[in-house]
């Protein structure tokens, strides 16, 4: 599964998922996990058991993260702030 990204992140009712494809296409965007579950099991799958690292608490991506994989994650995180700023306005 590496041609894929899976975002997990904290939505107002639990955790929301996103996935992209290698291209950039969006396979998935904010989806709460039973309909990510539904649409895409076999990413659910891999990931949902999985522990987060607490210890990651600055927002962006993991350092550890490959160049691409680290921008798109940038953009990701950048969308989303612009969205938080949109509702607090």
């Amino acid at each position: 599964m590496r041609n894929k990204t899976i975002l997990i992140k904290a939505g107002p009712d639990g955790p929301v998922y996103s996935a992209t494809a290698v291209d950039g296409t969006a396979l998935a965007r904010d989806l709460p996990s039973e309909r990510f579950k539904l649409l895409h099991p076999e990413l659910h799958g891999l990931v949902h058991n999985l522990i987060a690292d607490t210890r990651e608490t600055r927002l962006g991506p993991p350092v550890s993260a490959p160049p691409r994989i680290r921008k798109e994650m940038e953009r990701e995180f950048d969308r989303e702030l612009e969205h938080r700023r949109n509702l607090s306005d």
